[in-house]
């Protein structure tokens, strides 16, 4: 059925199927309780705790990943079923990467799961898995590193893997982009200092994958005004501005402009207003919120049934470069007629508040 919310209204007569005496029964309402539990349906725990002592291991494993799609530390009882398919050699593979992305959701109270998921990054054939593997790090660390040192630990080995992922030309580059954002999820933890070398070093070198480059930006935000003391840095981010725009290149040009302006400010160079100016032409750009993850069902013979990993973004990127602008200030870039005459037009035409009302600060700041 196209109407996911009509076939959610029926969860309390999936769940009760889910005892049915016929096991190929409780596998198609299981199959279906994957796709529309979220994280509102904490009364489904306690009867998924129930089927995930089935004796069918494929429906212990797709109760496992409905509770997963819950999330939070009322999952955790899934967590070992979750773990046993994940490390399941004999698994079909689509089972083992829908288990890995589902350890995601539970958070950081699935953080005894990191010793296996770097495992599975540092080792595993199957790329989806590693890729799945970095997603799920990235989204236990990044609730774990806001949780005291206890939780931190946990997080710390994980960060030299990652960095060996990223800086790997031969890995996939939607694993080395995934780790790349870990890296950016889990923040300035102690080690993030120590592997900034080797970020600048990758984003620097045009003969990598652009997007793994962007990615490995969004790891070097984390470190803000301490970028002032990472050497090389600023001429890693005016180097690549200069680099001959392409489709593929054209946010990294951008985010090097914007970060140039937000942590060198004044001391920006002339070529950042530049690409400034160009951002602000752009229309395309939306803002990154984060990540959804929805692990999908195990179940091999359901078409469709794949989980979806999805970036998200709002609003309109040219908040960005007028950011950038506030920070390089008005005595800069009031000198540039043609930046105030975009930012005119942006408060003429655009619909998007936030934006216009940025541009509108911007031209005022120089009055």
């Amino acid at each position: 059925m196209s109407d996911g919310e009509k076939v959610a209204e029926l969860k309390t007569e999936l769940l009760q199927l889910c005892r049915d005496n016929n096991s190929e029964v409780r596998r198609a309402a299981l199959n279906v309780l994957v796709r529309v539990l979220n994280n509102k349906d904490k009364d489904a725990i306690a009867p998924l705790q129930e089927a995930m002592q089935d004796k069918d291991i494929e429906n212990r494993r797709n109760a496992a990943i409905a509770m997963s799609n819950i999330g939070g530390d009322k999952a955790v009882p899934a967590l070992p079923v979750l773990l046993e398919a994940a490390k399941d050699r004999d698994a079909d593979p689509q089972v083992r990467r829908q288990t890995v992305l589902a350890i995601r959701n539970i958070g950081k109270e699935a953080v005894g799961a990191m010793p296996e998921l770097i495992r599975l990054l540092r080792d595993d054939d199957d790329e989806e898995v590693r890729k799945h593997a970095a997603l799920a790090i990235g989204g236990i660390g990044a609730e774990a590193a806001k949780s005291g040192a206890t939780f931190v630990q946990h997080i710390e080995p994980a960060v030299p893997i990652l960095v060996e992922k990223i800086q790997n030309a031969n890995e996939r580059p939607e694993v080395r982009r995934e780790c790349a954002m870990c890296l950016a999820r889990i923040g300035r933890v102690p080690a993030a200092d120590g592997i900034a070398p080797k970020l600048l070093a990758v984003l620097g070198d045009p003969d990598h994958d652009a997007t793994v480059r962007e990615r490995v930006m969004w790891a070097l935000r984390v470190h803000e005004d301490n970028l002032t003391s990472f050497a090389g840095a600023k001429e890693t981010f005016s180097k690549i501005m200069k680099e001959p725009r392409n489709q593929q290149n054209k946010m990294l040009r951008y985010d090097c402009a914007y970060m140039l302006g937000m942590i060198w400010k004044a001391d920006a160079p002339d070529h950042a207003l530049d690409l400034l100016l160009e951002f602000l032409h752009d229309k395309e750009i939306k803002i990154y919120r984060g990540t959804d993850t929805i692990a999908g069902s195990g179940g091999v013979e359901i078409v469709g049934a794949k989980g979806k990993v999805t970036d998200v973004g709002f609003g309109d990127g040219r908040t960005m470069a007028t950011d950038a602008l506030a920070n390089i200030g008005p005595t800069r870039y009031g000198q540039r007629q043609d930046i105030m005459k975009q930012l005119q037009v942006i408060v003429d035409t655009t619909q998007y508040k936030v934006l216009k009302e940025k541009a509108e600060n911007r031209i005022k700041a120089v009055r």
